[in-house]
């Protein structure tokens, strides 16, 4: 039986200033997971982290948590806001990952 989903982003789109940074995409975050996001400089890891919060403006798509079972829209492309439910973001250094050197570069 899988963990039930906490937060959910669908079809986003997002644009910092003229440039679409995230196009499309669509992710579930689940009870217990631990999730690393990865990527290049400029390739969307910390808009993905702020739309996932409700913190920018969406072109499209929406922002979904979960709390108490019910489904609160966090932020939509519409321009509506709901506060999100508690939650905690890290951001640890390279050195609290041993396995790090097996990462590409």
């Amino acid at each position: 039986m899988s963990s039930p989903a906490l937060a959910r982003v669908v079809e986003l789109v997002v644009h910092r200033g003229t440039q679409r940074v995230l196009d499309g995409v669509s992710e579930t975050l689940c009870q217990g997971e631990v999730v690393v996001i990865m990527g290049e400089n400029g390739s969307g890891k910390t808009t993905l982290i702020e739309a996932f919060a409700g913190l920018i403006p969406l072109r499209s798509g929406d922002v979904i948590w979960a709390e108490n079972g019910n489904s609160i829209v966090v932020r939509d492309s519409q321009g509506r806001r709901n506060q999100p439910p508690s939650m905690g973001l890290t951001r640890p250094s390279w050195r609290e990952f041993p396995f790090h050197s097996q990462w590409p570069e």
